[in-house]
């Protein structure tokens, strides 16, 4: 529940919120904190469900989130919801954001690039998107250039991919139908993306 008269998110949380109106009374600078706090936990696990969460992820986000008298589920998309407004984003600068590269060997590498948004609009510029995806794999050389847009309130991903068709296919069992891979439960880069594309370019080369 958010506190009365406020947002759940912490844009100005002190301001709305006044000193002394956490559960355990604290400081507006305290609540300010505990606020950033549980907005990073549920933002890196991904509102707790990316498989890289822990159980001390867990507790840690019900402890502060009882602290400030808080749900962190609602608390978490609110947060995701504000975020995911990028129609003022061009495709250029929204395909980089968040981007990581990796090596294969001294002159090849993959870039996978992340967005996690609450609701699929941003598909509707999937075509914008995928031109934007083949420019930057052309323009770095790179074996395969690939843009995650997660969301999270359907646990679902779709991965825009340029560059091997036959490496996504190889990574993920399925050919990318129109640069596109319908991922469902994927929620993380790190254990569940950028692995089997590593892997299935170390033995494609």
């Amino acid at each position: 529940r958010a506190p009365r008269g406020g947002s759940l998110v912490a844009g100005g949380a002190p301001g709305r919120w006044g000193p002394g109106r956490g559960r355990q009374g604290g400081s507006g600078a305290e609540l300010c904190t505990g606020t950033m706090l549980l907005g990073a936990l549920v933002s890196d696990t991904v509102l707790l469900t990316s498989p890289t969460t822990h159980e001390r992820d867990r507790k840690a986000t019900a402890h502060i989130a009882g602290l400030l008298g808080l749900e962190a589920t609602a608390f978490g998309r609110e947060m995701f919801e504000r975020s995911s407004d990028v129609s003022h984003v061009g495709a250029d600068e929204l395909v980089v954001r968040d981007l990581k590269e990796y090596q294969l060997d001294g002159t090849r590498s993959i870039s996978v690039a992340q967005i996690e948004t609450v609701g699929g609009g941003l598909l509707e510029r999937r075509a914008e998107l995928l031109l934007a995806i083949e420019a930057q794999q052309a323009h770095r050389r790179q074996v395969v250039f690939a843009r995650r847009l997660t969301d999270v309130s359907a646990r679902h991903t779709v991965l825009l991919v340029a560059g091997s068709d036959h490496l996504g296919e190889h990574a993920f069992g399925r050919l990318p139908v129109g640069g596109s891979l319908d991922l469902p439960g994927v929620m993380s880069r790190k254990k569940q993306v950028a692995p089997p594309l590593l892997a299935a370019a170390a033995s494609a080369f």
